[in-house]
């Protein structure tokens, strides 16, 4: 933790006792209320208050009560976080589904190597972003990341050659 190594070192340049400090420290961090679910770790784990220098709260509610109050709000606070993330991330729901055909991701072993393996595979199974797509040499079981999935272009369906016409 950066914290705790902060403390250590401003302990040591007053040249007292390193170990002594730590471990105040830690007491003192434990019984420090934490934000998201209002509560400091030790309450929440021990049911209790520890003894500390730190100003106690007027009144506590009890512990069922306690309890399914940091467990909502901590449920939101994570709700929340994971939104944002989402957000920020751009993530996406998985979009293949059993039955499709699929390109798998293969490593660059050169220069001229294509992202995805040319040999389409059909997706078996679908296990939220696990996915098992098999063709006829192997099957596999990758993360959603590593699969594309396959629409035939309309350039290969067509014949590019031009039409005759009669002269």
């Amino acid at each position: 933790m950066k914290t705790i190594g902060k403390a250590i070192r401003a302990v040591t340049v007053k040249w007292r006792n390193w170990k002594q400090a730590m471990y105040t420290f830690l007491r003192q961090y434990r019984a420090t209320q934490h934000t998201t679910i209002s509560v400091s770790p030790s309450e929440a784990l021990n049911n209790r208050k520890l003894k500390t220098h730190l100003l106690d709260s007027p009144s506590t509610p009890s512990n069922s009560k306690k309890d399914e109050k940091i467990r909502s709000r901590d449920e939101k606070n994570k709700s929340t976080m994971k939104s944002y993330r989402d957000k920020r991330n751009r993530a996406k729901s998985n979009s293949i589904t059993l039955g499709d055909t699929v390109l798998l991701r293969q490593p660059q072993l050169s220069k001229l190597s294509t992202p995805f393996d040319p040999e389409p595979f059909r997706v078996v199974a679908v296990k939220n972003s696990m996915i098992t797509a098999r063709n006829k040499l192997r099957t596999i079981t990758r993360n959603s990341s590593f699969f594309k999935k396959n629409t035939p272009s309309p350039c290969s369906s067509r014949n590019l050659r031009r039409p005759r016409h009669p002269t």
